[in-house]
Formats: structure tokens, sequence, C-alpha cells
């Protein structure tokens, strides 16, 4: 059976002074064996923290810095699998196999390591995720069968000439090319076409949150890459602003008032 494959490349760029900020490559290549997106971690120090997810430890991939920093893959909601076996390590990649026609919410978490606290290097950081090989499973079908939709605050490059969607602002589809051509493991360039179907995602947030659409039947394989794999073509960079649960609250706080206020005018 073959699947289309939805990948994530993560970059990396040249560390900057810490009194500044750092920028972090990352590598997955340490992968905790059998965990999975919806279960709890037992391997390691992990066992009886109550983490679900899948575990990859000591990811920094940074030249000048002593930080111990391990990664979490976990789904928030409903999970479906095609093959288990396919979550795991991929090179120095995350590889997880969603199934087809579902939707399920993940999130990454960086966590120093061997702990459930966030990272936080008490300095700003960034780290960029390439979402690559975002194409229609199943040519022809309707292009919103698979989407990828980024839930935390981000900033998002596309190519001038990309074939990419985004509905929104923070939801990518592409619906136009079909198949592209994946990605080899170890790959450090893309051709036009698989650039044109990529994101690259830069990041300054420990907690990753996006939400994956599969279209077609069978299987689909996500893969986060830390293969630097860059842009040669022109490109845009955009912001995505994803209100945080504070400003939610704030904003229907204001809303509330405002029928308060317009009641009692009303009983005056």
């Amino acid at each position: 059976m073959k699947f289309s494959r939805l990948i994530l490349l993560s970059g990396a760029s040249t560390l900057c002074a810490l009194s500044a900020s750092a920028a972090i490559n990352l590598d997955f290549t340490n992968y905790s064996a059998g965990t999975q997106p919806d279960t709890e971690i037992t391997a390691g120090a992990y066992n009886g923290l109550g983490q679900n997810g899948m575990l990859f430890t000591d990811v920094a991939d940074f030249a000048t810095t002593t930080y111990a920093i391990d990664a979490v893959l976990e789904s928030l909601d409903t999970y479906a699998a095609n093959n288990t076996n396919n979550n795991s390590a991929f090179g120095d990649d995350i590889r997880i196999n969603q199934l087809g026609s579902t939707t399920t919410t993940y999130r990454l978490n960086l966590f120093d390591a061997g702990t459930t606290d966030l990272f936080d290097p008490g300095v700003p950081f960034t780290y960029d995720l390439n979402i690559y090989d975002i194409d229609n499973g199943n040519a022809g079908a309707t292009p919103t069968l698979e989407t990828f939709k980024i839930l935390t605050a981000a900033t998002y490059t596309l190519t001038n000439t990309t074939s990419i969607t985004v509905v929104g602002g923070n939801t990518f589809y592409n619906g136009t090319d079909g198949l592209v051509a994946n990605v080899s493991a170890g790959a450090t360039d893309l051709t036009d076409a698989q650039e044109n179907a990529s994101v690259i995602l830069t990041l300054s947030t420990s907690s990753l949150d996006f939400q994956v659409t599969t279209g077609g039947n069978g299987g689909r394989n996500l893969f986060f890459d830390a293969d630097d794999l860059k842009f040669d073509q022109p490109s845009t960079t955009t912001s995505i602003v994803v209100p945080e649960p504070s400003t939610y609250a704030a904003i229907v706080g204001a809303l509330s008032l405002l029928a308060v206020v317009s009641l009692r005018r009303r009983n005056k």
C-alpha cells in the first residue's frame, strides 16, 4: 500500500549570542521505541510522569550550549493510524502515520530533559519547522481533505510561486499539484516543485499545536525533518497570529460588560 506524505522539516540556523537569542537546530534521531502519540510514556525518566506521546531524547543539536532538551509529540484528541509501526524516527526525523480521512490535533512539546517542564533557556529562542509535501493525496479530490492548520503563533514562509493555498491565515492545503515527489531521508536540497509544496514555520515557543486532516484511504505519513532544507527560490514571510487563552477571556469579558451596560441602559 502506498502512502502520501506530509513532511515537517526542522531546519537550523547559527546559534546567536545567548544574551540576544538562540536559534535551535532539532535532531530527532533518539526515538524511544514503542512510544505512541496517544499512550503514556513509560520509558526512562518519563515513567510515572503521566505524559502521553512519542518521546525523542536529546534533540538539541546546536554547537555552543549545554541545554538538554527532549521532544514529545502527542495527540490531543482522537488519533487513529493505518500502521503504528511507521511511528518512529526516520533518520533524524519524526515519522508519524495518520489514518486517511481523519482529523487529529497534535502538540509538539520541547521539555527540559527528563521532565515535563517546558524548555525555557531564559533568553528568546527560535527554531524552524519546515512543512514539506503538502499535496493532494488523491488527484481530483477536494483539496481541503488534506490540510495543515497551525494553532500557535508563528511566522510562515512560502515561495513566491507556491502551489499552497492559505485559508484564514493559518490553514494550508495544496489542490493543484497532485502528488509531489517525496523527499529522501538525508536530502540536503528540494526541487522547485517540492519547495512550492512546502511551508517553513519559524517558532519562538516550546509548545506547538497543529491539526492535520488527511484525505483518501489507507494512511498518511507525517515527517518532522531536521535536514536544514531551505528555499532557494524567492519567498515571502507572513505572521500567524493566534489569540492566547487570556486574550479570548479578555474579549469574552469585554463583550459581557458591554451586554450588561446595554441591558442597564434599556432598563432606565
